[in-house]
């Protein structure tokens, strides 16, 4: 059994059931001691007080107390749990309350808490204070890790406390480095406790004075009989090797071969997968891949067998078409046209058609079709072929001066009401030729107007009720009721499929005046869309 000290960090429950059984003993004999009495002796001069009775002999016949044994209750403490460095299967079983996979041999032993290294210089064997996670106060006390500098490709790879897989400043290759954080002691002594900063976080990382993994020594083999698997990588490809474990108990530097470019008709040296030179490849016979040979009328061109007809290769290898030309069967042609509009042959859709005009963007590079929409047209299916195919009806007109009149009303309830609806349609394009009034390039579409003349009334009341329902459109809020009487403005946002409604109450308008309903789209939505809108009132 491991000899522990007085200042081992006992788990607080076990603390709790130690003080408890400590405290039942301190009792026990309290109370003995308080029940005896002392008797005079024969030199005492105390004078005997005959009003008490005499002491009664011992009977000699009743066998005493066996006082060798003490209580039932206290012959043995509660169990504390087992010692640190004791095989477990959970928390509960150690003393220490912490039962860990160590080392690389699957199986776990109760471990000690600690909060520095001095906490671990009290147990038994060379343990270091890790912590379990990265930034933790506290920590564990382990044995000494097989796995620094070992080659690796994400941080499980590296252990169970807080190792961290990363290329460290220096390094050529990722690699597991142990968290120092509470202890420098966790890193062996080529290494050093360097800072660290990692994904914006300053840590402290054991990493190797050479800085170079892969040419240091790695972690302790100790208690490990296999060789430890290592890589290296560079452009060239990747060669697998081993780290051997040196007599001193430590893993070799890593014996993998440093990569280096093949040649076609070459073999991977064993646990390697190369890539070929540069210069192995580019030729008609071994074009892109060795073996790949070009047709006749091919070349190899930037790496692999290309038809002499590119911008780049346009009859030769090489051969390039001037700024805003093409290699366009054989020889180099304009391409700002709507048949070569960026390229040979790039046809621009839409050509044709009485809804919209289709050119050659001249100001992108390379050009690009561009399509505009004739007036009240629009191109909500963001197709060009078909044009600008939704049509917005009018009326109602996109202006207070042209708007679609819903007659005269009064101001009863019953007698005033009146529905009336159209729909909204939006994209992406410029609308010229004819422009559209009040089109907004932000939103891609542009407000519809409507009126009633409220005439008002002597037994009714000068309110507004209203509901604005929308449909066919996306989950934003993007589209506005907004009703102007000649006392006051009103606002009712709903997205593209829903319903609002309001009451102003008495007092909205006068007699005699006009009400305008003015239904527009407010902000850009993720892709064009027609939305449909009704609007039912009363006065």
């Amino acid at each position: 059994m491991y000899r522990m000290r007085s200042q081992v960090i006992l788990h607080p429950r076990r603390e709790n059931r130690l003080r408890s059984s400590v405290w039942s003993t301190l009792l026990v004999v309290l109370v003995l001691g308080c029940s005896s009495k002392v008797v005079p002796g024969p030199d005492s001069n105390a004078v005997m007080d005959l009003a008490e009775p005499p002491v009664e002999p011992m009977d000699l016949a009743i066998p005493p107390a066996d006082l060798s044994s003490p209580p039932l209750d206290l012959r043995m403490l509660e169990d504390l749990g087992k010692p640190i460095g004791s095989s477990c299967m959970g928390d509960t079983e150690c003393m220490s309350g912490a039962c860990r996979k160590v080392g690389s041999s699957g199986s776990s032993i109760c471990v000690g808490r600690c909060k520095s290294q001095a906490d671990c210089d009290l147990l038994p064997g060379s343990v270091t204070c890790q912590p379990e996670r990265a930034g933790d106060p506290a920590g564990l006390c382990v044995p000494p890790s097989a796995n620094h500098c070992a080659s690796c490709e994400k941080d499980a790879e590296c252990g169970v406390m807080a190792e961290r897989c990363l290329q460290a400043p220096g390094d050529i290759a990722p690699a597991c480095h142990l968290d120092c954080s509470l202890s420098a002691g966790v890193c062996p002594s080529d290494y050093e406790c360097q800072a660290v900063t990692d994904g914006g976080k300053a840590r402290k990382l054991c990493v190797p004075k050479t800085k170079l993994c892969l040419d240091s020594l790695g972690g302790y083999c100790d208690r490990v009989a296999l060789p430890q698997t290592c890589a290296r990588k560079n452009s060239a490809g990747q060669c697998i090797g081993q780290r051997a474990c040196l007599a001193g108990g430590r893993y070799d530097r890593c014996a993998a071969t440093v990569p280096q470019f093949k040649r076609c008709g070459d073999m991977d040296p064993p646990g390697c997968t190369l890539a070929l030179a540069a210069d192995a490849l580019g030729t008609k016979a071994h074009c892109a891949s060795c073996g790949n040979a070009c047709a006749a009328d091919e070349d190899c061109c930037g790496g692999g067998c290309k038809k002499l007809n590119t911008a780049t290769d346009c009859g030769a290898c090489g051969k390039t078409c001037g700024m805003g030309t093409g290699c366009c069967g054989g020889s180099c042609s304009t391409l700002d046209t709507i048949n070569n509009c960026g390229a040979c042959g790039n046809v621009c859709p839409g050509q044709g058609l009485s809804t919209n005009d289709v050119y050659c963007d001249a100001t992108t590079t390379p050009k690009k079709c561009g399509m505009s929409c004739r007036g009240e047209n629009y191109d909500v299916d963001v197709n060009a072929t078909n044009g600008c195919e939704v049509l917005d009806v009018t009326p109602p007109g996109h202006t207070q001066s042209t708007a679609s009149s819903r007659g005269s009303k009064d101001c009863f309830d019953t007698a005033s009401r009146d529905t009336f609806g159209s729909a909204v349609p939006s994209d992406l394009r410029e609308h010229k030729n004819p422009p559209v009034v009040g089109f907004s390039g932000t939103v891609g579409a542009a407000p519809d107007y409507w009126v009633v003349r409220a005439t008002g009334g002597t037994f009714c009341t000068n309110d507004i009720a209203v509901t604005f329902s929308t449909s066919g459109g996306s989950a934003m809020s993007c589209y506005r009721l907004t009703i102007v009487t000649n006392k006051r403005t009103d606002t009712l946002d709903v997205n593209g499929s829903g319903s609002v409604n309001m009451s102003t109450g008495g007092g909205a308008y006068s007699g005699g005046s006009d009400i305008y309903f003015v239904v527009e789209k407010t902000c850009s939505s993720p892709m064009p869309e027609k939305v449909s809108y009704t609007v039912e009132y009363h006065l």
